[in-house]
């Protein structure tokens, strides 16, 4: 075993690299686990050529939910286009970000910080917003096809449509209008209506070009996808653990239990950030000093717990950290839900319920508590919000007849008393009894 640890830290690496990283990826397979995006990549490749080589203007967005590929189509394009040798080094690229640049005039610094012309800046103070936009760009662009041709990546395209008179957006839409810059403008957003969000004016100099990603993902597909995530690239050093390691994979993704949560997961949201978080923990949980050819290379036990800590409820995990009383209380409503099919409730209900429930157990396996400190657990599951007042506790009602309604599934209450650290049988069976 001690012969595969160095292949087993670098194997761990290389995972790692690719669940947290797109631009890491292009000596990896898991590239491929964005091939329903190959024809946008297609489609964005052709259309930056024609920028770059022909001196072409374009303006195009990306249209897609979180997780549907855009980051990862624009990344794999300039790519593309950088192992191109008729584009590598003719174009400079300039990334700006919705969320990070909140005005106009931060985007105007970062654009000259990005085509390495802050010194010019100084000649632009005095100029108009268009007019110092306009002298930055045509210090690297002349028009000519021996020109380097600028590329615009406009992540969170919508919320530049926020910005004053979208003074940013109207000026770059200008340029892809004049003869003489040669320039591209890739936008990307989650918002369907984005073009709705433009100026009148900026409508009619916007292309409405536009590509949809959805996460449209077909359960084999999704399969692959995780397949690809997980696999090493054929360059992988050592070839017998690769095979070793590539036959675990295989006998994992055959596992029942594995597909079981694999296709819960789909049916849920087939967002890839959701499987590769999810990859990520399971990548996380495998311990390096096992990872031998001898070793649990992809245990399905380790998936799974990384699921279940993945998707673990929150209001489970808070109802965990309660008292034994307030649990009681919990599962004591619980049952007066189901069986009396009201959902209003009051403490003297609930209280009652709990009673009825000691009396029926042996005194020393479940302790009773009185009224009065039995109304300040019910008052501290209040404050939790696992049980809200119906009337927003404005009502003058006496506290013990105040009506609440209970927050919590069943399914929620009976994952945290099987979990409740040294739970009392009888709390158990109290609250998983199906009659």
């Amino acid at each position: 075993m001690a012969v595969y640890m160095n292949e087993a830290k670098k194997a761990n690496q290389m995972l790692r690299q690719v669940l947290y990283d797109y631009g890491s990826t292009e000596d990896f397979q898991s590239a491929c686990a964005f091939r329903t995006q190959q024809k946008a990549c297609r489609e964005l490749c052709t259309l930056l050529e024609q920028t770059v080589l022909n001196g072409e203007r374009h303006s195009l967005l990306l249209v897609g939910p979180r997780g549907s590929g855009k980051s990862w189509v624009v990344e794999d394009t300039f790519r593309k286009l950088s192992l191109n040798p008729k584009c590598k080094g003719n174009f400079i690229k300039v990334y700006l970000n919705g969320l990070i640049h909140t005005d106009d005039r931060l985007a105007l610094l970062d654009i000259a910080h990005q085509l390495q012309v802050e010194a010019n800046m100084d000649e632009s103070l005095h100029l108009s917003y268009a007019s110092a936009l306009n002298y930055l760009l045509t210090t690297v662009c002349s028009g000519s096809q021996a020109s380097k041709s600028v590329i615009f990546i406009l992540d969170s395209f919508d919320l530049f449509t926020h910005h004053k008179n979208q003074m940013l957006l109207c000026n770059l839409f200008d340029f892809t209008r004049s003869a003489n810059t040669p320039i591209a403008i890739i936008g990307l957003t989650r918002r369907l209506d984005v073009s709705e969000m433009l100026e009148k004016r900026l409508r009619s100099r916007y292309s409405h070009r536009q590509i949809l990603l959805l996460c449209d993902y077909s359960f084999e597909e999704y399969m692959d996808i995780s397949r690809s995530l997980l696999s090493l690239p054929d360059s992988f050093t050592d070839k017998a653990y690769l095979k070793e390691w590539r036959r675990h994979l295989e006998e994992l993704l055959k596992n029942p239990k594995v597909v079981a949560v694999l296709k819960k997961q789909h049916a849920i949201s087939p967002n890839l950030h959701i499987l590769k978080s999810l990859l990520s923990v399971f990548v996380q949980m495998l311990p390096v000093c096992k990872l031998g050819i001898s070793g649990p290379f992809l245990d399905p036990v380790h998936f799974l717990f990384a699921y279940s800590m993945v998707n673990q409820d929150s209001m489970s995990v808070m109802l965990r950290g309660v008292s034994i009383l307030e649990l009681c209380l919990v599962v004591a409503m619980k049952n007066l839900v189901k069986h009396t099919g009201t959902e209003t409730l009051n403490f003297e209900m609930v209280y009652d319920e709990y009673r009825r429930f000691t009396n029926q157990v042996s005194s020393h396996a479940v302790e009773f508590f009185s009224k009065p400190v039995a109304m300040k657990a019910f008052e501290h599951l209040i404050s939790l919000e696992f049980v809200y007042p119906e009337d927003g506790g404005s009502s003058y009602t006496q506290r013990e007849y105040q009506p609440v309604v209970l927050l919590l599934m069943e399914g929620q209450i009976e994952q945290a008393v099987l979990s409740y650290p040294n739970c009392p049988t009888d709390v158990v069976q109290w609250a998983t009894n199906k009659n």
